[in-house]
């Protein structure tokens, strides 16, 4: 797919909690096609991965997101990703976004770190060292995609994430039953250990229905709003910062 290189932008997602109030953002990555459209960001890391330069874009895209965050005057959290195959040394992979914390002074706290479960199921020891970074840091974690109840007390004691998102389709192969005992057993653990549990994809009211009774805390998708395009960085401001 062709890429009109002139524009790299940070599209934001709205998070809201059980009132109704937003209470912060997902950043997205996002570029414009040579045709108009907007290309998505797995779209953009397959591209950075054909040319070898994930690992740099990703980095880029960090401090984007806190800058974006910053000059768009938004509150609350904002919920970052990024590729964890890269995380051998989270104080050198994650530094530029340190950096971009400490220049633009936005709270450590605010500033979530989104940690997809499945990448590190079986590598605790570098899931560990990850939870620490952030800790020493003052960021706060999010352990993504979470699927199951087996092991999940044990694992956030050890851990100890600010939040847990829902995998959005835990409950696929489930029937209904199981599936909302299921919700109920995550949300009950990770409230004990006192994690909030975040859903994510939830896309109509039925579904917003289901978290409420299972007093999930936080909610994300399309029934709260699209990601929304916050213009950003111009040829200028990614080379400079891709030299940095």
């Amino acid at each position: 797919e062709s890429i009109n290189h002139g524009r790299l932008d940070c599209y934001m997602q709205r998070v809201m909690d059980r009132r109704g109030k937003q209470v912060g953002y997902e950043a997205f990555a996002r570029m414009e096609g040579a045709d108009g459209g907007v290309i998505g960001g797995g779209a953009i890391m397959q591209a950075a991965h054909a040319l070898r330069v994930e690992y740099q874009l990703d980095r880029l895209l960090h401090k984007q997101a806190i800058e974006s965050f910053v000059e768009s005057d938004l509150e609350g959290y904002i919920f970052i990703n990024f590729l964890t195959g890269f995380i051998h040394r989270p104080e050198i992979y994650l530094d530029g976004l340190s950096q971009a914390v400490n220049r633009t002074h936005v709270r450590s706290s605010a500033v979530v770190l989104d940690v997809p479960l499945g990448d590190y199921a079986k590598d605790m020891a570098k899931l560990k060292s990850i939870a620490q970074f952030c800790r020493a840091r003052g960021f706060s974690l999010a352990l993504d995609d979470v699927a199951s109840s087996d092991g999940l007390a044990a694992l956030l004691a050890e851990i100890r994430p600010a939040f847990v998102k829902l995998d959005a389709k835990f409950d696929k192969n489930l029937n209904p039953a199981r599936a909302s005992a299921l919700l109920h057993e995550i949300v009950q653990i990770s409230h004990a250990q006192g994690v909030m549990v975040l859903a994510e994809g939830v896309e109509n009211a039925a579904q917003y229905g289901v978290y409420m009774a299972a007093e999930v805390d936080m909610f994300q998708g399309y029934l709260f709003g699209a990601p929304e395009r916050i213009p950003r960085v111009n040829d200028a401001d990614k080379r400079s910062a891709s030299s940095s």
